[in-house]
């Protein structure tokens, strides 16, 4: 599976890669400053058979401005045609203009059959010990907690394949 984001989920590469290493075969590429344009090309440059799964994690650094965001978003989600789960994260709304990028990423998965939604802005905002001051990036607790939160749908996702 892909796991694909930006400088908030780098922060919790380490739990994520320990949370799904017994059931999953992980790369992890997330980077700071990463746009969700650099995230699609990742996605594009990533062979289908390690995408099966891909999350994604991005739209800080361009959710702001949804005439920008929207057709990226919209070229990755177009990246990951093929793979049988995509999981998008929404944004903590430590800004207001996150707000319509959250809206953007739920319109987006609703379009599309095999994409579902975590809502981590909604976790991350209701406790504040998850975040740093800039209420984005993610201390111990948030990476542990991020990562539990997708542990939690790939193993659902997983067992529904396994027929459990």
């Amino acid at each position: 599976m892909l796991f694909v984001g930006d400088s908030v989920p780098l922060g919790a590469q380490g739990a994520v890669s320990a949370a799904l290493a017994a059931n999953f075969v992980l790369d992890f590429n997330a980077s700071v400053s990463r746009t969700t344009a650099d995230g699609a090309a990742v996605v594009a440059a990533t062979p289908a058979a390690n995408r099966r799964a891909v999350v994604v994690h991005t739209g800080h650094n361009d959710g702001a401005d949804p005439p920008i965001f929207a057709p990226r978003l919209q070229g990755l989600m177009g990246a990951t045609a093929g793979s049988e789960l995509v999981v998008l994260l929404t944004i903590a709304e430590a800004r207001p203009y996150y707000g319509g990028a959250n809206q953007t990423i739920r319109s987006m998965a609703l379009a599309r059959s095999g994409v579902r939604i975590l809502e981590w802005g909604a976790r991350s905002m209701s406790d504040p010990s998850l975040t740093r001051p800039d209420g984005l990036h993610l201390t111990a607790a948030g990476a542990q907690a991020l990562a539990d939160m997708v542990n939690v749908e790939l193993e659902g996702w997983r067992a529904g394949l396994d027929g459990c």
